[in-house]
Formats: structure tokens, sequence, C-alpha cells
């Protein structure tokens, strides 16, 4: 099972609930649980769309939604997404010809295209789903419940993400004992495992070899 971000939440779901037919977990960008920090990120975009007129209590019609609202959801999770040092190389401080920063042309452009496709209940609904996200919830110790899993797991860091920080990722591949640990170089924040085609190819075939090798009768590698 492999996922990131959110997939990755859900990738320890199955690496954690037996009996499944999983033999391996790939995690990429996420953690054991959702942090104080990412819980406030996401509850300031849902506030962005309930604060839009258009909301309507979340009663509104199919061809009036709280388009606003989402567009700036967006943008704030956006910032998220990348990291400063992604938006230097990208924009720097230049501007259009009208003024506006590339930055800000940008971020609306973001927003605008997914509050024009994407429904604002469904946005609440799996960030909310998200900020749940806690491994512990049910079983213990999240020290108890990760010292349990034993099937091979490959825990994919961004070392620039500021969504899920480096910390919070070396914490969970530290806490499973059969955890291996990789770190995707980029300077483009939690985005990076998407933009990152190649090294996370690389990475997730590695980790594939060397599962073959150890059915095989040899040792993986970390």
């Amino acid at each position: 099972v492999i996922g990131g971000s959110m997939g990755g939440m859900l990738a320890q779901e199955w690496a954690v609930t037996q009996p499944l037919p999983v033999d391996s977990t790939v995690v990429l960008g996420a953690p054991a649980q959702h942090s104080p920090w990412a819980v406030g990120l996401a509850d300031a975009q849902r506030r962005a769309i309930r604060n839009d007129p258009a909301w309507r209590g979340g009663r509104y019609p199919q061809n009036d939604p709280p388009r606003d609202g989402l567009a700036v959801a967006r943008m704030v999770a956006m910032c998220s997404y990348r990291s400063p040092g992604s938006f230097h190389i990208r924009f720097r401080r230049e501007r259009r010809a009208d003024g506006v920063f590339q930055v800000e042309s940008y971020l609306r452009y973001q927003g605008e295209k997914l509050g024009n496709r994407f429904d604002p209940n469904s946005y609440l609904t799996l960030t909310r789903a998200m900020d749940t996200h806690d491994l512990a919830r049910g079983r213990g110790s999240l020290e108890t419940v990760l010292g349990g899993v034993t099937l091979p797991v490959l825990v994919l860091g961004i070392k620039s993400d500021v969504l899920y920080p480096p910390e919070e990722i070396q914490a969970l591949a530290s806490a499973i004992p059969s955890a291996l640990t990789s770190w995707i170089e980029s300077p483009h924040g939690h985005d990076a495992f998407l933009i990152e085609q190649d090294q996370v190819n690389q990475m997730v075939l590695a980790f594939r070899e060397g599962l073959l090798v150890e059915k095989k009768g040899g040792q993986r590698c970390a």
C-alpha cells in the first residue's frame, strides 16, 4: 500500500489494522498524528468557506456554491503545500505589469481554479478527516501502536516540508521497528512528493527490490 499526504495516513491505517492482506507499506509525507499546527491551518481554511455569504449554512444550491471562500481556503493551503524557498525560487519579488506580485497572481489562480471544480462541503469533510488522523485513537499509546507494526514500512519525508516537518516524519519512522527512512531532496515543501517523481520512483523501487531479496533469503539494506 502506497500513499502520500492523506493517502499516507490511510496507508498507516492499513499497516496497523490487522488482519489485512498487506505485505508492505510506503508512507510519503504523512505523520502519525495531525499536529496542532496542521489543525490550525485547516480550521482557518474552513472558516474562510463558512464566512462566505454564499455558504448558507452548507445548504447552498449546486449552481451557486461559496466559491470565494473555497478559493481563499485553497490559497492558504497552497502556502502550506510549498515552502518559503520554493516561492522564492519561483516568484522572488517579481510583479505583473499591473503591479500585482507574481505570487499573488499564482495563489489567486489556484484558488479560483479549485473554486470552480470542487465542492466546498467535500473540502470541509476531507480537511476534518485529516485533522482527526491519530493512529493511537482507540488503540492505546502511540508508542505501543507503532511498536507493534511488523510488516516492512518505507517512510519518505521531505526536508523542506512545513506542513509535516521532518521531525514528525522521523518520529513516525523511529517508532516502527521495521521501518526504513528516506528523504526527498527538494526545495518545494510538502508537494515535493508529487513534483520529484524520479526520486520517489527510485526510492520505492529500491524498497521493493529489497523485499524481493529478503523473500529469497537475503537481507534488506537500509
